[in-house]
């Protein structure tokens, strides 16, 4: 949008009150950046408010908007998925029913962000998948996932298949018989 283009130049030419204005003309338009920049502005004071523009500019494919609606799903003190994930086979391993509902909700959320080609989404997911939580564990989705994240990364493909051995790896660990 020219209204961003323009509001991004006079900012960085410490034109602020010129700025705001065609940040106005921006948000009014519905341009996914300026929508994503007010949500911010009310995620302290109004999450309601935020997550509407958040929203709209979601709607539109605007990725980190897409990745700050699930973030709202979670509440205060709550770990994301993808962490709560790579704890599951630790002997305390524990979720509530609510934490697992957010955690699935979350997960909807970076689903359609990796639908829309974000490879950091895709990457999360494969963890998701890997570890079975908040979803059945799907080896075969995750490694499927984890190299299409790489051709949307900066990830080569041979990085996706040394995680993906050490992950292996890891896994075979916990099945060694204890001697």
């Amino acid at each position: 949008s020219a209204a961003w283009m323009l509001y991004e130049y006079l900012k960085n030419q410490e034109k602020q009150e010129e700025a705001e204005v065609w940040f106005s003309k921006a948000l009014e338009a519905g341009y996914p950046e300026a929508l994503f920049a007010e949500a911010k502005k009310h995620l302290g004071a109004n999450r309601e408010l935020a997550a509407q523009y958040l929203r709209r500019a979601a709607e539109k494919g605007h990725v980190r908007s897409i990745i700050g609606l699930s973030e709202l799903e979670l509440a205060e003190g709550d770990e994301n998925f993808w962490q709560v994930a790579m704890k599951k086979n630790e002997p305390d391993f524990a979720v509530t029913p609510e934490q697992a509902e957010r955690h699935l909700r979350q997960f909807a959320w970076f689903k359609l962000a990796a639908e829309a080609g974000d490879g950091d989404s895709m990457n999360t997911l494969a963890v998701a998948y890997h570890f079975g939580y908040p979803v059945e564990r799907d080896d075969k989705e995750a490694f499927r996932l984890a190299v299409a994240a790489a051709e949307e990364t900066e990830l080569t493909h041979q990085d996706v298949l040394d995680q993906w051995t050490q992950l292996m790896i890891d896994r075979a660990e916990e099945y060694k018989p204890q001697v």
